[in-house]
């Protein structure tokens, strides 16, 4: 960092104001101020020297935080803090592109980036804090939803966000050095407590009644429950699951009562050395070699100890690392209140999973009550005929990419592809189509045999000598020129089955109907003629 932006960076951060030991008091220019702050982060290098240097002056700790606790009420001045606070909270991966660095200086960049979170962590473990943030939130969940403004949900949205920046920071075990059963800061900023905790229960008890009182899980819950808060479920998905991402769970067996938990250690295989396969011969011509006991010559593979060739770094599949420990009893007494109350009001409206839904219809179709049996028919019947549904088992198969995806992911999704596939086996063998449409077929229509055998008698039949007297006069009066003729007559037939040469024998071009410069006499013969000719008529077909 050159030493004009250090010295500007320096000046910057005096103006905010001073502590006196007991008060921090705020600079005239001090909303001014942290705008600059913002300003130059936004605008920081790819070593993020400006994020590294506000770390190492603790300037969330030292200003931030005191003029959040002190001036909350001012609007200006809390918008900008909370913002500021946002930015410095970020993830150090999301700075990186989330991609680890790989030369060794941007490597210690980002480890020290870690450790300023791990720092601001801590300092955020204030109740004080927190219990300004949910008085904030509670009047802002007050309004209605259609009343606020764009400004008031992004204060709403910042806040979650800097709770899923803070739960998120790794924490730092060496640091600490707290057993398995002690209390970590990340506990401590579960319960809201910024005092040491005593090993005692009791207190820890306290300490867990001082964050029922605070709000700030009541609060998660609520937007959780609401519909009208459905912006802010993905950050509440991301909240609760970093609130609960350090907590360690027994497995099932060890969960169960009366259950030892002891599993059968592996037999060792006492046929250890040298095996030799016979009839079967090596490049040598000898007997073929194997350092193995076989079961079955179809398990033979010399590949195993064959080196396996490296793969790129960008073409690894992703690592699901995850620390876990055992917190206190009485944190994770509060942990499953609150699995408790989400389950109760909040999932529902919050988790969309397509494994638990399948995973609930099978145990519905085990169920003695037949109104939950013919529930989970017609809930099957929604699923397996919508294409939507019945594909998107298929459709994140194909779309799975082991790189950006984890393990425990495809593990789920090969699990929910095997319900799937049971319920649809289920449902088709009642002899339900689920795709295929059958054909209807068309009944042949009774119809009369004498109108099929004579249909001209059915038909009425005029005399042409009387049909011509009357059309004659009005034929005549068109000839003489008296009546113009419809331009708009067409002289071939469109519908017709014949084609167009066919149909051009009889045009005009060819003279078929006499001379075109014939007397109004002579046309009126050759139409008379041409009425009066015997042409054979069709008969017409009665079955269409």
């Amino acid at each position: 960092m050159s030493s004009l932006l250090y010295a500007e960076l320096a000046a910057t951060c005096n103006a905010l104001g001073y502590h006196d030991g007991q008060k921090y008091y705020v600079d005239t220019h001090c909303v001014e101020t942290i705008k600059d702050l913002i300003r130059y982060l936004r605008r920081d290098d790819e070593n993020h020297e400006i994020r590294r240097h506000l770390g190492e002056a603790k300037m969330l700790q030292m200003d931030l935080i005191p003029i959040f606790k002190g001036y909350w009420e001012r609007s200006d001045l809390f918008d900008v803090v909370l913002r500021l606070m946002l930015n410095l909270t970020n993830p150090a991966l999301l700075l990186y592109r989330e991609e680890l660095p790989a030369d060794k200086t941007s490597r210690n960049f980002y480890l020290q980036i870690i450790s300023h979170l791990q720092m601001y962590k801590e300092a955020m473990s204030d109740t004080a804090v927190w219990a300004i943030f949910s008085k904030k939130l509670g009047e802002i969940l007050q309004i209605e939803w259609q009343e606020r403004g764009e400004e008031t949900s992004l204060v709403v949205e910042r806040i979650l966000i800097l709770v899923r920046n803070v739960l998120q920071v790794p924490a730092d075990p060496d640091a600490e050095k707290r057993t398995d059963n002690d209390a970590s800061i990340h506990d401590q900023f579960a319960m809201c407590g910024a005092v040491p905790l005593s090993p005692a229960d009791t207190y820890y008890l306290q300490i867990l009644w001082a964050l029922h009182q605070s709000g700030m899980v009541d609060i998660f819950l609520y937007i959780s429950s609401m519909e009208n808060e459905h912006q802010y479920y993905m950050h509440i998905l991301e909240v609760s699951w970093c609130y609960l991402g350090q907590t360690a769970t027994l497995p099932v067996p060890r969960a169960l009562p009366g259950h030892s938990g002891l599993t059968s250690a592996s037999l060792h295989s006492r046929f250890g050395g040298t095996f030799v396969l016979k009839a079967m011969k090596s490049i040598s011509d000898q007997d073929l070699i194997y350092h193995k006991p076989l079961n079955n010559i179809e398990d033979l593979n010399f590949d195993v100890e064959k080196n396996k060739q490296k793969r790129p770094k960008n073409r690894l599949p992703m690592k699901s690392e995850r620390t876990e420990r055992r917190s206190a009893y009485s944190v994770r007494l509060f942990l499953k209140e609150f699995c408790v109350e989400f389950l109760t009001g909040a999932y529902n409206n919050l988790m969309h999973s397509v494994k638990e839904l399948l995973m609930t219809l099978t145990a519905m179709d085990k169920s003695t009550d037949a109104s939950v049996r013919n529930s989970s028919k017609v809930i099957k019947s929604n699923i397996f005929y919508v294409i939507e549904y019945r594909e998107l088992i298929l459709m994140l198969l194909l779309n799975f990419d082991e790189v950006k995806m984890s393990r425990a992911y495809l593990k789920d999704l090969m699990e929910t592809a095997h319900i799937f596939l049971k319920l649809l086996e289920q449902f088709c063998s009642r002899s339900h189509l689920v795709v295929q449409k059958p054909a209807a077929r068309r009944k042949k229509k009774k119809t009369n045999k004498d109108s099929n055998q004579n249909p001209q008698e059915t038909l009425p039949k005029r005399d042409p000598e009387a049909l011509w007297d009357e059309l004659g006069p009005q034929l005549s009066v068109v000839l003489q020129g008296h009546t113009e003729i419809s331009s708009d007559v067409i002289p071939f037939d469109a519908v017709s089955d014949k084609d167009i040469d066919e149909q051009k024998e009889v045009w005009p071009e060819n003279d078929c109907f006499g001379n075109p410069y014939m007397s109004a006499e002579e046309e009126f013969m050759s139409i008379r003629e041409i009425f009066m000719a015997d042409i054979p008529q069709y008969q017409l077909d009665i079955n269409g």
